[in-house]
């Protein structure tokens, strides 16, 4: 009977201790290593960057058209919140005739941290009382179609 305690103890002990293990997330682009050597300042085109690339994770909507490849490694130990280990960022930025004009490449070391607010924006005019409620609902339910067998 010791012995089953004793597993049963060290089944539970080993249980608990493997759900605190660090997980590693890995999120976006990879990049593969010899992608960088491909891309050429004024000679690389949009379309080879697509075909050797594929699609960008997101792309500018104004200005010079640039196109972002995204890569995010996270740990996460159990329960609590992920943490960023890795982050990489690199922008291609494209002039008006389609060809590579800069590359920037962006580390977590460059992030910018945004405060987030928790407020709430509050709209005039979006909230109605119940009395504007009532109000609002006169003259909406026709008197006919409340009788039986009307609008068949």
């Amino acid at each position: 009977m010791k012995l089953y305690k004793l597993c049963f103890i060290m089944l539970s002990i080993s249980v608990a201790l493997g759900g605190c293990a660090t997980k590693e997330y890995y999120y976006g682009y990879s990049f593969p290593i010899h992608d960088r050597q491909y891309l050429h300042i004024h000679k690389t085109t949009i379309g080879e960057v697509r075909q050797l690339m594929g699609s960008p994770t997101t792309e500018s909507n104004f200005g010079n058209k640039v196109y972002y490849y995204v890569s995010q490694q996270q740990t996460r130990v159990a329960f609590l919140a992920p943490k960023v280990e890795q982050q990489r960022v690199l922008a291609l930025t494209f002039d008006s005739k389609g060809v590579l004009s800069e590359i920037k490449d962006y580390t977590l070391n460059d992030a910018l941290y945004v405060q987030f607010d928790e407020g709430d924006t509050r709209l005039k005019g979006s909230e109605t009382h119940p009395l504007e409620q009532i109000m609002g609902n006169i003259g909406k339910f026709n008197a006919a179609s409340s009788k039986p067998g009307a609008g068949n």
